[in-house]
């Protein structure tokens, strides 16, 4: 018994889940440190700035330590999804311990964890910023609004990889947690390689824009009385107007500031770009793609050979360029900012632009680079969430494809059928529409196999489908008169056991919802070869042949499907009855439309509904149904041939395990 409890109290590994619970626990404070502890170096910084004294060697002043500041973000976000990743552990080994929520993804722990996150982030940003007080608010509030809808995709993201992997799960985990631990030091490195370079040419952050402009400008060391003339000028000197040179120590030290501070702050936007697209890159591709199933292969990689997957390839080959142009670029700059140059070496007004990098663009062609990148980025999520957009822009689609996964298959459509007895017991005028009899339990969802259908065997032998015309925009059946004709049918065939009547089998009315509207796509797309292969009761009166849909169901069951494509059917075959209501008469009406359908082949099936007095309310429908009565043909052959190769697979099937009866 004492045995059994400890076998138990473990998991599948032989480890505690206790044990297992406090490693992962602390692993994870491991992966929160770097935020906080870098708003810890920050905050001692912050002590030591002095603005009356110029620059007095804090770090926050510095561009660099903006620079440094985004590092540390773009650095300590894949630990996060690394812990969030983590976290979902302790749900797998406990599987079998009921949970109060057991659907929550943010439990306290990875709130608090996200809290701290955040809060690291903002804090040192704010004193980074601090002279910026209206940016850092306005930031605030902006970073809020896409913190929001981050975290949100970010939770859907996690949870679709919890889905997607299952028993895969811990594997998954520890190769994203190698991968992570790579990323991270190899973004480290490249932050590390390039501050060197940026620290030997102090500049703050503050003076930034106004060192290149001046450098860019053409001014040159040589001329100091000109090159002082132009800072004092600028906006530059105004912000620390009570220290010489701006605090730096001696002109020299100044000159070569704003000499090398296009270099500095090209170098600070390649780190940059650098390491967000190391980060990107992984995240898009190990998480977003791999990990949620996108790029499986159960599929033949459809869905990552789709449209917009290709669309997102080619955006990510052009960000992958302009990435490594930042990198060759990023060890360009690093060698030269790495030497010390006299002042001397300044002297040429065009030496920037020229000689010290001549195939980088400085000025207002930054920014332009810049957040040209972060576009492609926003394009590429864009392409690669197409699918799930379409949830939102396109829900019928959406619907329709969430449809099929769960079981609609083309070869068996499913429709909504009425009990015959219940039609006949029914005590009002006309029919209801759908959504009230299904909600009161009077429909039966009935799937018809279209190979037994064509071969009229199986179920379609007991259905009947009404074929009338609509009376009024929202009532077909006004003054009862479908619905006793349908009454009298079903007393003088008592085999039939199932009723389709439009008004009643498919959802209806504006007020329908995306899955009825999406049930109703499917149905109206399948209900051609239910016309060809069931009973039909056409509800003759005096408009029915004026009608695009009436006429399209009428020639329909007039016909019979075969192996060789359609032909009119015989007396014997014959499946259609015609019941004539209001004023039309077996004479004239019945007769004129026998006439004008039944012995058609296709194409002149076509000719006849192309016509303009041929009406339809929805003129889509008629647009994309005329394609297909051509096509008709085809259709039944293939649906044959279809039948013919699921028989022999069955044959096959049998003889191999007659013949290896152990085998199987």
């Amino acid at each position: 018994m004492r045995a059994a409890k400890e076998t138990k109290s473990r998991t599948p590994s032989g480890k505690s889940p206790n044990k297992t619970r406090r490693a992962l626990g602390l692993f994870r404070l491991f992966l929160a440190l770097p935020g906080p502890m870098f708003l810890l170096f920050t905050g001692t910084q912050y002590s030591r700035r002095n603005r009356v004294a110029g620059w007095t060697g804090s770090f926050i002043e510095l561009s660099a330590g903006r620079t440094l500041g985004i590092q540390v973000w773009a650095v300590s976000t894949a630990p996060l999804l690394l812990s969030l990743l983590l976290a979902q552990i302790n749900d797998t080994d406990d599987a079998n311990k009921p949970k109060a929520h057991p659907e929550r993804f943010w439990t306290w722990p990875r709130s608090l964890e996200l809290a701290l996150y955040l809060v690291s982030i903002y804090g040192y940003f704010a004193l980074y910023y601090v002279d910026q007080l209206n940016l850092y608010v306005f930031a605030l509030f902006f970073g809020n609004f896409w913190a929001v809808v981050v975290f949100y995709s970010l939770t859907s993201i996690l949870r679709s990889i919890k889905k997607y992997q299952k028993e895969k799960y811990k594997s998954f985990v520890r190769s994203q947690a190698v991968r992570v631990g790579i990323i991270t030091m190899i973004m480290a490195c490249v932050a590390t390689y390039a501050l060197t370079a940026m620290l030997r040419v102090p500049i703050e952050a503050t003076e930034m824009d106004v060192f290149v402009e001046l450098s860019l400008n053409g001014i040159a060391c040589a001329d100091q009385a000109a090159f002082l003339s132009a800072f004092e000028a600028s906006a530059a000197n105004a912000s620390c107007p009570a220290v010489p040179h701006c605090g730096y120590a001696t002109y020299e030290d100044l000159c070569q500031a704003v000499q090398y501070a296009p270099m500095v702050q090209a170098l600070g936007g390649d780190v940059v770009d650098v390491n967000v697209f190391i980060f990107a890159i992984w995240f898009l591709i190990s998480l977003f793609i791999f990990g949620t199933g996108r790029a499986s292969a159960d599929d033949g990689y459809e869905h990552l050979l789709s449209r917009h997957m290709l669309v997102a390839m080619g955006l990510t080959l052009v960000t992958l360029i302009m990435m490594l142009y930042s990198f060759v670029r990023l060890l360009i700059i690093v060698q030269r900012l790495s030497v010390p140059r006299p002042a001397a070496y300044f002297d040429r007004t065009d030496l920037m632009n020229k000689y010290e990098l001549p195939l980088t663009c400085y000025g207002n062609c930054i920014p332009i680079f810049f957040y040209s990148r972060y576009v492609l980025y926003f394009l590429i999520v864009l392409a690669i969430n197409f699918d799930f957009l379409k949830k939102y822009a396109f829900p019928v689609e959406h619907a329709i494809n969430e449809l099929r996964s769960q079981g609609w298959d083309d070869d068996a459509p499913s429709f909504y059928f009425i009990p015959a007895k219940w039609v006949c017991a029914c005590g009002t005028k006309s029919l209801p529409r759908m959504q009230t009899l299904r909600k009161d339990g009077h429909l039966e969802k009935r799937s018809v196999p279209l190979a037994s259908a064509f071969h009229g065997d199986g179920i379609i032998k007991h259905i009947l489908f009404v074929s009338h015309r609509w009376e009024e925009p929202g009532q077909p059946d006004v003054d009862g008169e479908q619905l006793k004709a349908i009454k009298a049918y079903l007393e003088a065939h008592p085999d039939i056991e199932w009723v389709w009547f439009d008004y009643s089998s498919m959802p209806q009315g504006d007020d329908r919802t995306v899955m009825e509207k999406a049930e109703f796509q499917l149905m109206l797309a399948a209900i051609a070869d239910l016309y060809l292969t069931a009973h039909v009761l056409i509800l003759l009166d005096g408009s029915y042949a004026s009608r695009f849909w009436t006429l399209t169901e009428a020639w329909c069951s007039m016909q019979t499907a075969t192996p060789e494509g359609l032909r009119p059917a015989t007396k014997a075959e014959r499946r259609y009855t015609i019941s004539c209501i209001h004023n039309a008469t077996a004479e004239t009406t019945e007769k004129g439309l026998v006439d004008l359908v039944s012995k058609k082949a296709p194409k002149e099936m076509h000719g006849i509904l192309e016509k303009p007095d041929v009406n339809v309310t929805n003129a889509k429908d008629k647009a994309t149904m005329l394609p297909k009565i051509l096509k008709i043909n085809e259709h039944v052959i293939e649906t044959f041939e279809k039948q013919v190769k699921i028989n022999e697979h069955v044959i096959e099937t049998f003889d191999n395990v007659a013949q290896d009866p152990e085998d199987h």
